[in-house]
């Protein structure tokens, strides 16, 4: 599916980059020096925590994985060094997450995140290093990796209004205390977390806790996050409860005062979540029939019937910038950009419509008669023990250049994408689909 022409085409175009002007902040070829958060990329540049692709970009805009954001913050802290050279000259031939590669980049950080309390993984026992970090999980494994002695112990009052299941709000209030957000950074619970916004969190701590202070002393007073568009309990990705305690003692002057508890009002699960149904109530035989028939026992697969396909495996590139990283997922089965199923925003899953003519496996030319899909056919994504179904609602051949059709975030969509026609890069076809329903799998 992919050249390496095609392969950078396809990258610029997701990552939506654009002419920068004015000056260019910490020798990044993207990030000008008037923009929110160049100061601290400058800060953390100078202190090797973060290096430039090799094209000289940072890709402030672009989303942030687990892994990425795992290496970043470990790399940050100099007491894990050694910790990381040990385990890079003696890594287990067994990973500890069924998804992580030993031979992976981020191999060694896994184990030290895991080892120190910092990334434990979800409850189904994988780690997702290729999937993409939310504002809260980022907040909670910054306060992970910098937790400290001697600080102060958020009451029912200081924090964020404690509601269950949402088990990010002690590290989210401490980071409002502690002035961690920067003018302009729109944090959001519930929402995805850019380069540029994780990165302006960790440099603020970094700078707090080699001056041992309490508070960053930036110009502007201490910011609350938007109020989120709050996703349900459920969405519970890895759980802040870890081996460490999380009460810490009182910290006598804080050089900031804890502002008012920011207060989050959840939607019920029924409005946020509306197609879900259950396959144990009995009015629902028919659902439990098509689960039977349509569902996977993998955390992320596919079965598409009007292309024979069933039960593909479905990844997401744990280097999502590089040709090699974006052509790793196809090996084994299809690949996964930008929302997943169940959220708001286009999720892409893409796949070869070509290879070469001696790959004669199964997934070389997945997607090659995609374009025999009509209105109506149904798509069937497993996806974190729920089945999504989708209709197919039409079809488009776009040039390689052109993201325009993943530009609208908003409502949910499924987006099958492949070049086009096969054996040429020329084009791509997109089939769009969307939600009808999502069966909750036992």
């Amino acid at each position: 599916m992919f050249s390496a022409r095609k392969s950078a085409i396809l990258l610029t175009g997701m990552l939506l980059l654009s002419s920068v002007e004015g000056a260019i902040a910490a020798g990044f070829s993207d990030v000008a020096s008037t923009a929110w958060y160049s100061s601290a990329l400058t800060s953390l540049a100078s202190k090797g925590i973060i290096q430039g692709l090799p094209d000289g970009s940072v890709r402030p805009d672009a989303f942030l994985t687990r892994a990425e954001a795992l290496k970043t913050v470990i790399r940050s802290r100099e007491k894990f060094a050694p910790e990381i050279v040990w385990f890079t000259g003696n890594l287990p031939e067994i990973a500890l997450f069924p998804d992580v590669d030993q031979n992976a980049w981020y191999a060694a950080y896994v184990e030290v995140g895991f080892l120190e309390g910092i990334m434990t993984g979800y409850p189904d026992g994988t780690f997702r290093p290729g999937e993409t970090l939310t504002v809260e999980q980022a907040l909670v494994i910054l306060r992970r990796a910098y937790e400290r002695e001697g600080d102060v112990d958020f009451t029912a009052s200081d924090r964020l209004q404690n509601i269950p299941g949402q088990w990010y709000t002690d590290a989210a209030s401490e980071a409002v205390a502690r002035n961690l957000i920067a003018q302009g950074s729109n944090l959001r619970i519930g929402s995805r977390i850019t380069r540029a916004q994780f990165f302006s969190l960790l440099e603020r701590l970094h700078t707090v806790t080699q001056e041992n202070v309490y508070s960053f002393a930036g110009a502007e007073a201490p910011l609350a996050m938007v109020t989120p568009v709050v996703t349900p309990a459920s969405y519970n990705v890895e759980q802040a409860s870890s081996a460490r305690t999380q009460t810490q003692p009182v910290m006598s002057n804080p050089q900031v005062a804890i502002p008012l508890p920011l207060r989050i009002t959840p939607k019920p699960f029924e409005a946020s979540d509306p197609f879900v149904l259950r396959i144990d109530d009995e009015e629902n035989a028919a659902l439990a029939s098509t689960a039977s028939v349509y569902a996977s026992s993998k955390s992320f697969a596919v079965t598409i019937p009007t292309l024979d396909i069933v039960d593909f495996t479905i990844s997401h590139p744990a280097d999502p910038f590089s040709e090699q990283g974006l052509l790793a997922p196809l090996g084994e089965g299809l690949g996964h950009l930008f929302a997943y199923p169940g959220s708001e925003g286009k999720t892409m899953i893409y796949g070869h419509s070509s290879n070469w003519p001696w790959d004669k496996s199964e997934f070389a030319r997945a997607f090659r008669q995609v374009n025999k899909m009509n209105v109506g056919d149904r798509v069937y994504v497993t996806y974190n023990g729920r089945l999504h179904v989708y209709e197919v609602t039409g079809n488009q051949i776009v040039s390689a250049k052109d993201m325009s059709p993943f530009d609208d975030a908003g409502q949910e969509e499924l987006i099958l994408y492949t070049c086009w026609p096969p054996d040429s890069t020329q084009n791509r076809f997109l089939v769009h689909a969307l939600p009808v329903e999502t069966i909750a799998l036992r």
